[in-house]
């Protein structure tokens, strides 16, 4: 299969800019030498799940308390808060990090790195169970630049969610 390219080799709006990866990119990647903070991003998690850019404050706690950056877990993980969203939404809840973790636990796979989402006992939705196929060599890279920090990183300077793969994230059990 061909990759379609969808913009040039960068876009920048006034907060982040988007980059094609080099061929030897990797979503596991860390920030190496690079100086300019970044991160990578599945293009399917738009054009399928209509996520936006910036990801919602909830699903950026979401991240930080499981410690994985958000090409870390697995397609079917974001199509689960995708599915919260609207729940919530519908329902005229407010998502939140506490909220969606009393519903889903995470499973670490030891062989490939990716974290799944399971249903706790109060499980929400039938977890689907087919495996989303075919997005792993779709990715881009998101660069922040200084104007873009205040809506990644917290008034501290912390990352509001880790931006490059945690070696062994820990399973959360609710």
């Amino acid at each position: 299969m061909e990759r379609t390219k969808v913009f040039g080799d960068e876009v920048e709006d006034r907060f982040l800019r988007v980059k094609v990866c080099a061929s030897n990119e990797r979503v596991c990647h860390g920030k190496g030498a690079t100086k300019l903070e970044f991160f990578y991003v599945y293009a399917c998690l738009f054009h399928d799940l209509r996520l936006t850019m910036l990801f919602a404050d909830w699903q950026m706690a979401v991240l930080r308390e499981i410690q994985c950056a958000p090409t870390q877990i697995h397609l079917n993980a974001w199509v689960s808060m995708q599915a919260f969203e609207v729940l919530c939404r519908a329902a005229g809840l407010t998502a939140t990090m506490p909220l969606f973790l009393h519903f889903y636990k995470t499973r670490p796979t030891t062989s490939k790195g990716w974290v799944s989402f399971l249903g706790a006992n109060k499980s929400l939705f039938t977890l689907y169970l087919a495996s989303y196929k075919g997005f792993k060599t779709d990715f881009f890279k998101v660069a922040i630049p200084g104007r873009g920090r205040k809506y990644i990183f917290d008034e501290e300077g912390r990352p509001k969610f880790p931006r490059y793969w945690t070696a062994f994230p820990p399973p959360t059990d609710p």
